[in-house]
């Protein structure tokens, strides 16, 4: 088992390169820590037994593995930190099955599915992306390409999820973020 405090300096090394490097306005540090904290919650609400530090873990690094070189990021922050090369392959294996289209196995990997995805339907994170275009921080065409993909993959994503907690929440949180996502057809209609 990682020691907390291998834990924390794996956490900050994520946060260090979400801050500095972060993959866009929604893959952001922000977006890491509701993940993170959905992690928490689906696992308290469905009385999981999981290995918690993998899931930490996972929910920290999850959108920073984009590339090969990111990648490499992950894995020598878990080396500098102390973890097992079985305790990093698990992580690796929780983060490539985060994403769409693809199969979770172990209960981590479902449980960093569903919070990533309730976290896909957070309004908060889509009030994020038309402040940041209100900003000028980013263009109204990345607020216009995630409104496609957001109305394209939405409707599926409630059957993927694994825990009657998440489907919940989800339902409660796409009819908010559909409203958040007019005011940027708003902005487009000027």
């Amino acid at each position: 088992m990682p020691s907390s405090g291998n834990i924390t300096r794996a956490i900050l090394d994520a946060q260090q390169e979400l801050i500095h490097n972060p993959f866009d306005i929604v893959h952001d540090v922000i977006h890491h820590f509701q993940v993170c904290q959905n992690c928490l919650f689906i696992i308290e609400a469905e009385k999981l037994s999981v290995e918690l530090p993998v899931v930490i873990i996972s929910a920290w690094w999850h959108d920073i593995d984009r590339d090969l070189e990111t990648k490499i990021a992950i894995i020598k922050s878990l080396e500098k930190n102390h973890f097992s090369n079985s305790f990093i392959k698990k992580c690796l294996k929780v983060i490539k099955s985060h994403s769409f289209g693809k199969k979770q196995i172990s209960l981590e990997a479902k449980v960093l599915f569903d919070a990533d995805k309730l976290e896909y339907v957070n309004p908060l994170r889509t009030r994020r992306l038309i402040q940041a275009i209100n900003d000028g921080v980013e263009n109204i065409d990345k607020g216009i390409f995630y409104k496609k993909g957001w109305f394209e993959k939405t409707p599926q994503v409630k059957d993927m999820l694994h825990f009657s907690y998440s489907k919940s929440l989800f339902d409660k949180l796409f009819e908010k973020t559909k409203k958040e996502f007019g005011q940027l057809e708003a902005m487009t209609v000027k």
